[in-house]
């Protein structure tokens, strides 16, 4: 959440400690998962409100897809494969598409025949071809971004995906994560959650201690229904999907390590995680509650590279769920930390290793039988949930937890300034300092 603030100079920026950037610079936006199957597809919508070059020509977008395929779809441990692709775009222009072409034939663009595409075509005989994905099953993410442009400016892309079974009848999806701008012409592709809008990516501190290790993320509390693997009558199958996030390092010198270029831009990232509810009972093995208020404990971390798809049942030791998977209880996931995130070098400077201490992580709860407490009932249910907690909560706040201004725009005395607001304790202060 944001104050736009005007009446102050850009000449204040110096004194306020902020960074001045103009506003000519690329946007991109990441899907952080998608997926496609026999029987699944991923649907997806890109608005471009830039647009354009120069004397209006019409201009592309990048599509940049990792992803694991085939016998690799389910792995968490394996890199991610890569493919992009360039599509024609023009201002305003929005296009939906079919990723793995079950809905539409060659092109894959959706509710757009060829005698309407005036603007932005995508003749499948020129390269335009959206139905890429066709190796199946897959899973991945996908980042969009107009670096192409000249004069592109932030905020100009939007996003929209869902996945639908149509096997089984079920639909779910998500907007597409706009991180806030980074001030240069070519995109950066940092979705860190330093550069986060609405708590889209779960973090701990970006300041590494002496030994390179991540402190771990603050848990995100939620529901446990009735684990659909346990071996007597649970109804609910709950994944996690995990995508790693590329973010700076702070060394204990004071010294800014980033991130592994082109940041998210790669498919080996990543990050690990757990579930945690000690933060309400004080003992670190927590990491469940049942439904009468008693905490069970039993950690099992599991570790993610790229992107992945957690089960619920796979962060919980075999005797819990053979106790309690029946009736559920609640919990709290995190990123774990304690991971090296700098590689050895001279009082922690060290180059970035893949590790992160940062992911983004979406909730599915679903039944593909079309069954809930025993009542069955016709086609089948998905509930998702992205999971966030806080804003910025890697970055370092003053005495009073307040975070510090983000950027300035410069060109006149009346520039308007944007200022973040506080953390949870507080969303009305204005972290300001004038």
């Amino acid at each position: 959440m944001k104050f736009r603030v005007k009446k102050i100079a850009a000449a204040m920026a110096a004194g306020l400690g902020v960074s001045v950037v103009g506003t000519a610079h690329a946007d991109s936006i990441l899907f952080p998962y998608f997926a496609v199957s026999d029987t699944v597809t991923s649907i997806f919508s890109v608005m471009n409100m830039a647009g354009t070059k120069p004397g209006n020509a019409a201009t592309t977008l990048r599509y940049s897809y990792w992803y694991k395929a085939g016998a690799s779809a389910g792995s968490l441990s394996g890199t991610c494969r890569h493919i992009d692709i360039d599509r024609n775009t023009s201002l305003n222009d929005v296009v939906t598409f079919d990723s793995s072409g079950h809905f539409a034939a060659d092109p894959s663009v959706l509710f757009e025949p060829t005698t309407r595409q005036i603007n932005a075509k995508y003749p499948a005989d020129a390269g335009q071809d959206f139905a890429v994905m066709n190796e199946l099953p897959a899973r991945g993410f996908l980042l969009v971004d107009n670096s192409t442009l000249l004069g592109a400016i932030e905020g100009t892309l939007q996003g929209e995906v869902f996945m639908i079974d149509y096997a089984a009848g079920a639909v779910w999806g998500y907007a597409a994560y706009n991180a806030a701008p980074t001030g240069v012409a070519a995109s950066t592709f940092d979705f860190s959650d330093s550069a986060e809008r609405q708590g889209e990516v779960l973090a701990g501190s970006e300041q590494a201690n002496a030994a390179g290790v991540a402190p771990a993320s603050g848990a995100v509390p939620t529901a446990v229904l009735p684990i659909a693997s346990n071996v007597s009558t649970g109804d609910v199958t709950t994944k996690f999907f995990v995508t790693p996030i590329a973010h700076d390092v702070v060394s204990s010198t004071g010294a800014v390590v980033p991130a592994l270029a082109p940041y998210q831009d790669r498919g080996d990232l990543a990050a690990a995680v757990r579930l945690d509810i000690s933060a309400y009972t004080g003992d670190s093995l927590d990491v469940m509650f049942d439904r009468d208020e008693n905490p069970i404990s039993g950690v099992i971390s599991i570790p993610v590279v790229c992107v992945g798809g957690v089960g619920l049942d796979t962060l919980l030791d075999a005797n819990i769920l053979r106790q309690y998977g029946d009736f559920g209880g609640w919990t709290a996931i995190r990123t774990v930390g304690a991971q090296v995130l700098n590689a050895p070098g001279g009082a922690n400077a060290g180059a970035r290793t893949i590790a992160n201490n940062q992911a983004i992580i979406m909730k599915l709860e679903y039944n593909v039988e079309g069954s809930f407490i025993g009542e069955s009932f016709r086609g089948a249910f998905n509930n998702s949930i992205w999971l966030r907690r806080g804003i910025r909560e890697s970055v370092v706040r003053d005495a009073s937890g307040n975070l510090t201004i983000g950027s300035v725009n410069a060109g006149s005395a009346d520039a308007p300034i944007w200022v973040d607001v506080a953390d949870d304790a507080d969303q009305r202060r204005i972290s300001a300092k004038q």
